[in-house]
């Protein structure tokens, strides 16, 4: 089977699309296709119908795959509560991960004020190697 990745992104973040682009593999990138875009909400609605699973940051994109019974992985913002936002959660084919998995310590006694104005400092702290294990078995998953 093909696999076939797109991206989803605004027009105003392409460069940021084409970096990730960069980073990727050669083979990866054979799979990439930057030029498969959703014009509006119920073309991307569209696309993601097609999509075997949606890997990306939280928000309005995972919670449409989810509404297409779509699995998805998500990665939360350490400024959301991912308590908040991942009740439908089920560890199988709807996983996320937050930096509070991985350094609790790091939010206890932190107000949500106080997370916001260390967002891109707890970004940086949010490693691949946190991240990597779990998407793996996701992925896994998926293949069964």
């Amino acid at each position: 089977m093909q696999r076939i990745l797109i991206f989803n992104y605004i027009p105003s973040q392409e460069k940021k699309a084409l970096d990730t682009y960069n980073l990727c593999t050669p083979l990866t990138q054979q799979a990439i296709h930057l030029d498969i875009l959703g014009k509006s909400l119920r073309e991307f609605m569209a696309l993601s119908s097609f999509c075997t699973a949606l890997i990306g940051n939280e928000g309005g994109a995972v919670n449409m795959a989810k509404a297409l019974n779509i699995p998805t992985f998500a990665i939360f913002s350490p400024s959301v509560k991912k308590q908040n936002w991942s009740i439908y959660d089920d560890g199988v084919s709807q996983v996320s991960v937050h930096l509070e998995d991985f350094m609790p310590e790091d939010f206890k006694q932190c107000s949500k004020k106080k997370i916001r104005k260390k967002t891109s400092f707890l970004y940086d702290k949010f490693k691949p190697s946190y991240i990597k294990p779990g998407l793996n078995k996701f992925l896994e998953r998926l293949k069964k």
